[in-house]
């Protein structure tokens, strides 16, 4: 009885992004990462509710919004968790040692974990930007269609930084901390095989 061949390349970088469950928050992380979130958004309504006006503050009141909040803190603590989160749990919970001992190469288990952790980035930053400009242009007339344009471009940028950041904070931890304390157990494997 001969053994399935592993997938390899994009497909096994697509099957370890689907098999992961490390850095998935749960509990009080995922509290705090929703409420990290969708900060701008309930200061945003808290601004409509206690204010005399029902306007929002426009769109230059998101665009300095998206560049003061969400690009300068949201999205790199948002990536900062999701990145280096990816191996931590499973360090934790002591399977680490069986994900290194997969027959599916480095490269694609790290570009799996990185395409889990820029996944779970744009659920958690996407949804709340999108839902801060329509409160930001609440009661503009035709003012959310007008600027359809400039949305695309600004979630763009965002899509584009969560992808960036995700491989900053996520790539380089997955050398230092999981591939060399597990050589001696590749080291092992090898061993076992040759024998």
């Amino acid at each position: 009885m001969t053994r399935p061949t592993p997938p390899r390349g994009l497909a096994a970088a697509l099957a370890a992004a689907r098999t992961t469950a490390s850095g998935a928050p749960r509990g009080r992380r995922l509290v705090g990462m929703l409420l990290l979130a969708w900060l701008p958004v309930i200061v945003q309504i808290l601004r409509l509710t206690l204010s005399d006006s029902s306007r929002g503050s426009g769109f230059n009141g998101f665009a300095q919004g998206v560049t003061g909040i969400y690009l300068a803190f949201i999205v790199p603590l948002t990536m900062i968790f999701l990145g280096t989160a990816a191996f931590g749990d499973e360090w934790a919970s002591g399977t680490a040692h069986y994900v290194v001992g997969l027959p599916v190469s480095r490269a694609a288990l790290v570009v799996g974990r990185w395409f889990a952790a820029a996944r779970r980035g744009l659920l958690f930053v996407l949804p709340p930007l999108l839902v801060f400009y329509a409160t930001s242009l609440l009661g503009f007339e035709d003012a959310m269609t007008h600027y359809l344009a400039e949305l695309g471009t600004v979630v763009l940028v965002v899509s584009f930084l969560v992808l960036a950041y995700a491989a900053v904070f996520q790539l380089p931890s997955q050398d230092s901390l999981l591939f060399r304390a597990a050589a001696p157990l590749r080291s092992q494997q090898l061993a076992n095989r040759l024998i």
